[in-house]
């Protein structure tokens, strides 16, 4: 899963929990809204040119744009990747890993993807060939 900075968690959680501020970010005061928030270039530009009628709708443009991939499931699909080739009685090479690591690693984060499911395809692909 994909992870948003700090701020706009904090945005976004008072944008939830204060109406007035919910009210400003859609209404043509949204420039005001972001008073107060440490918010990045591309942060706070996806915010203003934001076309979105609700907070989810605002959430979901600003992962697509903003956020970053998580370690954690890039671990999560290499070690579902290793499971997948040794269920199938294959060894993965060495380098395997690091190959894995690496093509997971320079996938755009804007891209919404499961990679689980990505890795779980590339296995079966692999043990078809």
């Amino acid at each position: 899963m994909a992870m948003l900075s700090h701020e706009i968690n904090r945005f976004l959680g008072n944008a939830l929990l204060d109406p007035a501020l919910l009210k400003c970010i859609f209404s043509n005061e949204r420039a005001r809204a972001l008073q107060g928030y440490n918010l990045g270039a591309e942060e706070r530009s996806t915010i203003l040119a934001s076309h979105a009628r609700s907070l989810s709708e605002l959430s979901r443009e600003l992962t697509l744009a903003c956020a970053t991939p998580d370690m954690a499931d890039t671990n999560a699909g290499i070690d579902k990747f290793y499971q997948s080739l040794h269920a199938n009685d294959r060894q993965p090479a060495v380098h395997m890993e690091s190959i894995a690591r690496r093509i997971l690693d320079t996938l755009p984060a804007q891209q919404s993807f499961d990679a689980v499911a990505e890795t779980e395809k590339f296995a079966k692909l692999k043990a078809a060939s």
